[in-house]
């Protein structure tokens, strides 16, 4: 039985079995973080307008959950965290295994509730958790699955918004602001090149490897918050467990079947520049990729909406209060399908016009991509995978 051998797996190498205590941490910490700095339930409340992921537009249909529910469900994941994290300690496999399957599905159910949950933490904590849980050669994939989390993260800041460190969100702790093009530089080395000595044999290329990223991550706290340097700290203790271990080479190579999940991940990071040019701004294929901080944008937001008595309203619909998703247009996106479905209620709602103009902020010009008249009547609907006809 395939559970049973992902338990076994687990039970006999105890670089794993410590894993998933670890694991287990970081979706504890999660369910902390969801609660206290997420405003999780302010988002996803059934009395706020919601923004779906386009691989899941009916949400809406979905937020009847009360604020006592959600609070539940995230209690749920803090206890059920606890609980597996225990359980590993105990070596009490079987029943942690069921319990991190548990959490890691229900973290699954309360991100789809709302895209602005969209989190690369989240991302990366589903990958690695799937690959503990349900992939063979559990040891060699999680580490150079983890690795490649940082290889593709240095890929995207290979631009002049991020080398330049003109695009910081705020300044950064214990580094002189006219070193900051520096570190930027030095980040893009450490996660393309450097980062290979988290799998070196020379132990001192492996620790000093390790504590610049240990480094690296406590320093990102002051652009970031807390959450992802938590998170990313407790997902690179596989490898210092593994190095624990006397038989070490068990992990160094990759098998067959691990290769084929590293290069499912490398496929999604590289797609979407395959499926468009300005994936970037589009959002074309980026739905499964990672999207780390690369530069800060810029764009214009707005809607003309026509009634029926002959008026035309202009409305900026721009949302100043998100970093991340201030110009991702799947976001407005959905924030125009809730106009939509509002206006069909108004008597004399006749429809809108969407209009989306996107570009860094340290590009005078704006570059138009979404452009789309009669929206509430064409209703578009946003492909994942493939170039919208209905976007520039």
């Amino acid at each position: 039985m395939i559970l049973r051998r992902n338990i076994v797996e687990i039970a006999e190498d105890s670089a794993l079995l410590f894993y998933g205590a670890a694991l287990s941490l970081a979706y504890l910490i999660t369910a902390f973080f969801l609660v206290a700095h997420n405003h999780y339930v302010g988002i996803v409340s059934r009395n706020v307008p919601p923004i779906c992921w386009p691989y899941f537009e009916s949400c809406y249909r979905y937020r009847t959950w009360s604020d006592f529910t959600l609070y539940l469900a995230i209690s749920s994941l803090g206890l059920g965290s606890l609980f597996a994290f225990v359980l590993f300690l105990k070596r009490k496999v079987g029943l942690a295994y069921f319990f991190l399957t548990f959490i890691a599905f229900i973290h699954l159910i309360l991100i789809s509730l709302d895209f602005r949950n969209t989190q690369n933490q989240y991302y990366m904590l589903m990958w690695i958790t799937f690959a503990y849980l349900f992939w063979p050669g559990k040891r060699s994939v999680i580490h150079y699955l983890a690795l490649s989390f940082y290889f593709w993260a240095g890929r995207l800041k290979l631009n002049w918004q991020w080398l330049s460190g003109y695009n910081l969100y705020r300044d950064l702790w214990l580094i002189p602001k006219p070193l900051y093009s520096a570190a930027c530089i030095y980040v893009v080395i450490l996660e393309m090149f450097m980062i290979w000595g988290l799998v070196a044999r020379n132990r001192i290329w492996f620790w000093a490897t390790l504590i610049q990223l240990v480094f690296f991550h406590v320093i990102s706290a002051s652009q970031i918050g807390y959450y992802y340097p938590a998170l990313m700290l407790t997902l690179l203790t596989i490898y210092p467990l593994s190095r624990s271990d006397r038989q070490s080479e068990r992990w160094l190579g990759l098998k067959p079947s691990g290769f084929v999940l590293v290069a499912l991940f490398a496929f999604f990071q590289i797609y979407p520049s395959l499926v468009s040019r300005k994936s970037e701004i589009s959002g074309v294929g980026r739905t499964f990729a990672l999207n780390m901080f690369e530069g800060i944008y810029d764009c214009n937001v707005y809607w003309v909406e026509h009634f029926k008595d002959g008026r035309t309203v202009r409305v900026d619909v721009m949302d100043r209060e998100t970093e991340r998703l201030r110009c991702e247009p799947i976001y407005y996106y959905s924030k125009t399908l809730n106009q939509c479905r509002s206006g069909a209620t108004d008597a004399n709602f006749l429809d809108l016009d969407f209009f989306m103009d996107v570009g860094i902020r340290s590009v005078t010009e704006l570059t138009p991509v979404i452009h789309q008249s009669n929206f509430c009547a064409t209703k578009p609907a946003f492909n994942l995978f493939l170039p919208n006809t209905w976007m520039e």
